[in-house]
């Protein structure tokens, strides 16, 4: 009964009470059907991606490389090939160009010797569905050609041992004509239809992992911010001397918020079919299990209710630029990259890509392991400043 008494209490400290409790789950349901409606209407205008320029600079001027270069200007997706040779980068995306794509000088004879060489790809932020749709062709085509390497140079040593002059030269020659033949059948990653479902689907797990990422972050804050009131109020004191536990607490103020965000990520999935519903819920299950407790963990320290509460919206703000849920993380400097990994929206585009490739429930646990281990710390800090709390 204390623990039913204690999800009444929470349910009316964060909607007021009265007919407002039977309002209040309304209003995420109402924020899903509003942005849904605005991406239908994204979708409209990007339901054709018009084929888009590209540039090249080549710096080998080889006959391979000129024939490769040929190839890519008779693909549809590009409107024009052009020449990179006496431009910059930024002179080149301010034309329009999606990608800058520079061929190392040799690049052909150190990737017939399967020896290591680095090509340098400038994407246009201006254009980043287009820049998407070619960063993972050639990032494709880019894994064939170190897998083939791989392959042949293992398979070699398994047929001659130690291999002489003849016997490497034998391995590559097999090793090229291969490469070749896979890199020539991937170019359906070039083709229109074929990028842009590709892109559409991107774009509705893209969509859906940002409103997710803000439901699962927003909705504890606003269940968990009433905490330091409660404590300056004496309302979990008395509770305490009328013999409650601070874990009845807790888990009243997680059964609230999961009883609010459940309803609308539930409909926002099956709305967007976003992939295999089973993998999607646990992973979500899970980043709100780790958002209850981080936010649980900063309330729980908080003196101010107030400050605390701005300090938590600035934090889901922060969480949400740099875990690319209001912008692609891929996109952003390096060192912005690097800081991804410490954002709850990161972890929940990456689950859900996962889920939507059919990947298997060991390789989404082994993705989410460091939010696991995260939220496990943040629950121990949880349960210690309310103890603190309580003896203060």
């Amino acid at each position: 009964m204390k623990l039913f008494a204690c999800i009444k209490k929470d349910i009316r400290l964060l909607t007021g009470g009265g007919i407002k409790s039977l309002l209040f789950p309304f209003v995420p349901i109402l924020l899903v059907f509003l942005m849904f409606l605005g991406m239908g209407s994204l979708s409209e205008k990007r339901s054709y991606i018009e084929p888009f320029p590209i540039a090249v600079r080549d710096e080998d001027d080889t006959i391979l490389t000129r024939i490769a270069v040929n190839i890519l200007s008779e693909l549809d997706i590009f409107s024009e090939v052009m020449d990179g040779e006496g431009e910059t980068d930024e002179e080149l995306c301010s034309r329009g160009c999606a990608v800058v794509l520079s061929i190392p000088e040799g690049y052909f004879y150190d990737l017939y010797y399967m020896l290591d060489t680095d090509v340098r790809v400038v994407l246009n932020s201006d254009m980043p569905t287009e820049a998407a749709i070619v960063k993972s062709a050639l990032l494709s085509i880019l894994d064939i050609i170190n897998q083939n390497q791989r392959v042949y140079y293992s398979a070699g040593l398994v047929k001659y041992g130690e291999m002489s002059y003849e016997n490497y030269c034998t391995v590559l020659d097999e090793y090229s004509d291969n490469l070749i033949y896979d890199c020539l059948s991937r170019l359906d990653y070039f083709d229109l239809d074929t990028g842009l479902e590709s892109s559409i689907n991107s774009s509705r797990l893209f969509f859906a992992s940002g409103i997710c990422s803000m439901l699962l972050m927003f909705i504890p804050l606003c269940v968990f911010r009433s905490v330091p009131e409660e404590y300056d109020l004496g309302i979990l004191p008395r509770f305490r001397a009328a013999g409650g536990s601070h874990f009845t607490l807790l888990v009243s103020k997680f059964i609230t918020a999961f009883s609010v965000a459940a309803i609308p990520v539930l409909l926002l999935l099956i709305i967007l079919g976003t992939g295999e519903m089973p993998k999607t819920l646990l992973i979500l299950f899970i980043l709100f299990l780790v958002s209850c407790a981080f936010f649980g963990m900063l309330l729980s320290l908080a003196r101010s209710s107030a400050r605390s509460q701005l300090l938590g919206i600035i934090i889901i703000i922060l969480m949400l630029v740099l875990g690319g849920a209001l912008y692609p993380y891929e996109l952003m400097p390096e060192f912005l990259q690097s800081l991804s990994r410490f954002s709850l929206p990161y972890y929940s585009l990456q689950g859900m890509y996962l889920a939507a490739m059919g990947s298997s429930i060991s390789d989404i646990l082994s993705l989410l392991l460091p939010a696991i281990c995260a939220g496990a710390v943040f629950t121990i800090i949880t349960l210690l400043g309310v103890k603190l709390r309580r003896r203060a």
